[in-house]
């Protein structure tokens, strides 16, 4: 009966010190590592397009905690040729250099409507005369 008590002392002991001591320090090198490898992807990618494509793109890459890794993209109005090119690019980053099936990733384009040729809205004109230098009235 004593050493049942004991043993559960100490695996309370052992648990709390755990806890206080080795639990956040492990939770916070995982989340480190990992937001460094999306940094680490994001980078290869980032550099593959260039080389390829020039400025053309900005990715976005995260892994969420459950879940295959997204890159997302937003598209500017382009020629269909260069998005192909793009995701050809993606293709080959994830599933040639990283070794990732692809299965193991998701691409998620966005397109801006206000980036769009032609479909930018004008600015409100300001008023003008409260920025001629004429005094606004106070109450």
């Amino acid at each position: 009966m004593q050493t049942g008590m004991m043993l559960i002392s100490w695996a309370a002991f052992l648990l709390i010190g755990f806890t206080l001591v080795g639990g956040p320090m492990f939770l916070m090198d995982w989340l480190r590592r990992r937001r460094l490898m999306e940094i680490e992807h994001q980078i290869a990618l980032t550099a593959a397009l260039d080389a390829e494509l020039g400025v053309f793109v900005a990715p976005v890459v995260t892994k969420p905690f459950l879940g295959p890794w997204e890159i997302r993209i937003a598209v500017l109005y382009v020629e269909s040729t260069k998005m192909a090119k793009a995701l050809s690019v993606v293709d080959g980053v994830f599933a040639g250099v990283l070794g990732m099936n692809s299965s193991s990733y998701q691409i998620f384009l966005s397109a801006k409507p206000d980036l769009l040729p032609g479909t930018r809205v004008p600015r409100s004109p300001l008023s003008k005369t409260r920025y001629a230098g004429d005094p606004v009235a106070a109450a």
